[in-house]
């Protein structure tokens, strides 16, 4: 195995174990909100206020780095990832949007 594949794997299993705890953190945090009642309407309505920022400021960064991949890289790989991510992240937008529009959110 080169070193290159090696650095590879080693940044994957990186990213693989920040995803383990991450998700361990968020599981225990929920637990514990839970058992002291902090999952209230205002917890929600933080949350949901605070996801729909999240969405725009993901949105321009998305766009800012299809720029940068154009401008350095031009047409390649990295163009059309970019290009899936950006529109299945409109695509989430009008998803949500239409289940929520129909179920009353």
């Amino acid at each position: 195995m080169n070193e290159a594949l090696l650095n590879n794997w080693i940044g994957l299993s990186g990213l693989i174990a920040g995803i383990i705890l991450a998700g361990t953190a968020m599981f225990l945090g929920r637990r514990f909100s839970k058992n002291k009642r902090g999952l209230d309407e205002r917890y929600h309505y933080l949350m949901s206020n605070a996801k729909a920022v999240s969405w725009n400021i993901t949105f321009v960064v998305i766009l800012i780095a299809w720029a940068l991949v154009i401008l350095f890289e031009g047409i390649s790989v990295s163009f059309f990832i970019m290009t899936g991510i950006y529109i299945f992240h409109c695509l989430s937008l009008i998803l949500s949007a239409a289940y929520f529009s129909r179920h009353g959110g």
